[in-house]
């Protein structure tokens, strides 16, 4: 069975391993997490915490062509809010907003949840399948560490994951997460509502997506959907994109100086300063260059009446 194998498939094997009782939970537990993915904020900012997390490692070691891992929510499965498929490893997250979160509590213990999810995983040919619990309190979140039961330790993690009441809020009072956004934004120096808008064109196009997608298709639907915002994936800094006759055309124009990066094309001059509304692999960003190369400006004002 291969890492993509279908939900039916997967029914059918843990039918074969856990049972028609483990069965009738997965299915359940399915049911209920598709009827209200939607609208369950916590577990959708964490997976677009996720998605950036993934884009901003892959810009930070500056790959061309990425192996993008696959991200599903509310998966077929014993923990199943999230789940990232590569095929190095796969991850199951199951994301808990509450202070009273234990490993043993509850019909359906998470300890068991765990042990049963890996197995499914190892029998459907997952590779080196691993499970994290995340809660929004850090002091629940180290309790939980440090208790971890024996028999699902060596594949269990505990992550924090602070709760907020709106997306911009998320943004605006952590950090690190700043951090991991302004890897992704157009702008190299990002005001903290770029970065606040770009959370959310993410969050977006995750809440669009149904069933499993590649983290690259994600981000490209996010830079559809917003253009102006994110920089472009695969990473390039969009200098091939720029024709001889337009560089040329430039260079005679006094007083500007222009730069390419994360895609995009910027411009300044006598104080002022831009950058071209659509990435430099776009029809939008062709058509300037041949107005550009087509006028032949000599001065600002004349670049300026092409922009």
């Amino acid at each position: 069975m291969t890492i993509d194998a279908p939900a039916a498939a997967i029914e059918a094997k843990i039918l074969e391993l856990f049972g028609e009782a483990s069965l009738s939970y997965a299915r359940n537990k399915h049911r209920g997490g598709q009827s209200g993915k939607k609208g369950t904020r916590y577990e959708d900012y964490f997976a677009t915490l996720r998605v950036a997390e993934i884009a901003a490692e892959h810009v930070k070691i500056g790959g061309k062509k990425p192996d993008w891992p696959k991200i599903e929510g509310q998966a077929v499965g014993f923990v199943d809010d999230l789940v990232l498929s590569s095929v190095a490893e796969t991850q199951h997250s199951q994301c808990k907003n509450s202070p009273s979160v234990t490993w043993s509590g509850g019909e359906h213990p998470i300890a068991g949840d765990f042990a049963m999810q890996h197995d499914l995983a190892a029998a459907t040919g997952k590779p080196d399948p691993r499970m994290e619990l995340v809660v929004s309190d850090s002091e629940l979140a180290e309790k939980l560490r440090n208790c971890i039961p024996d028999n699902i330790e060596p594949y269990s993690s505990v992550r924090l994951f602070p709760y907020a009441t709106t997306a911009n809020r998320l943004v605006l009072e952590d950090k690190e997460i700043q951090r991991t956004l302004a890897h992704l934004t157009r702008a190299e120096e990002p005001e903290l509502d770029e970065l606040s808008e770009t959370f959310q064109a993410i969050l977006l196009s995750w809440i669009e997506t149904d069933g499993q997608c590649s983290i690259g298709e994600l981000l490209a639907r996010a830079g559809k959907q917003s253009p102006q915002l994110l920089r472009t994936f695969p990473i390039t800094d969009g200098v091939e994109h720029l024709s001889p006759g337009f560089v040329a055309a430039l260079a005679a124009v006094n007083d500007l100086k222009y730069s390419v990066k994360r895609g995009f094309f910027s411009w300044y001059s006598s104080g002022t300063s831009g950058i071209f509304p659509h990435d430099c692999g776009t029809e939008e960003f062709a058509r300037f260059q041949k107005r550009v190369i087509k006028n032949a400006p000599s001065n600002f004002d004349a670049f300026w009446d092409l922009l």
